[in-house]
């Protein structure tokens, strides 16, 4: 499925409390190229938006 113009800003709540750290990507070869982003306050989602989100996303192997 082809992503066009994501803004991963649009996905994140409006807040500026996170906090960072330099990681590595979860599967092999694990290189250590990752900034992982830490938010303060959780992100809620309903029960419809997980069902659409295992719709979509369970051909993936990492699912």
């Amino acid at each position: 499925m082809p992503v066009n113009k994501l803004s991963v800003r649009g996905l994140l709540p409006d807040t500026d409390y996170y906090m960072t750290y330099d990681g590595s990507t979860t599967a092999p070869a694990c290189f250590e190229t990752v900034t992982w982003i830490i938010i303060n306050k959780p992100i809620y989602i309903t029960k419809q938006q997980v069902i659409l989100f295992i719709i979509h996303f369970t051909h993936l192997k990492w699912i």
